[in-house]
């Protein structure tokens, strides 16, 4: 099968996609690094006297920057499910 004419919509549009796709880890790093400071690294350093037990009071900033991420990844992931169409704009059939 071969596919439709790449015009410059087209284009624009895969560059869009692409612009998503590379968001994607970056999105996925600004929510799984604060859990994992605010979750695990933080608990234990304060557990084992490595970190003072006021470190404790920054869980919720980590946490806090963590949803920012996760929304980020939601919007992300949005974004590039709406990017898809162009795939339909180029080969009409799914199955190559």
């Amino acid at each position: 099968m071969d596919p439709n004419y790449i015009s410059s919509v087209e284009w624009y549009k895969i560059n869009q996609f692409t612009m998503w796709l590379v968001f994607l880890p970056i999105s996925m790093i600004v929510f799984a690094f604060p859990m994992v400071i605010a979750h695990a690294i933080i608990p234990s350093a304060v557990s084992s006297k490595h970190f003072p037990a006021s470190a404790s009071k920054l869980r919720p900033l980590f946490y806090a920057v963590s949803a920012i991420g996760a929304i980020l990844v939601i919007i992300v992931v949005l974004n590039i499910f709406h990017g898809l169409d162009v795939v339909k704009d180029i080969y009409h059939d799914w199955w190559i």
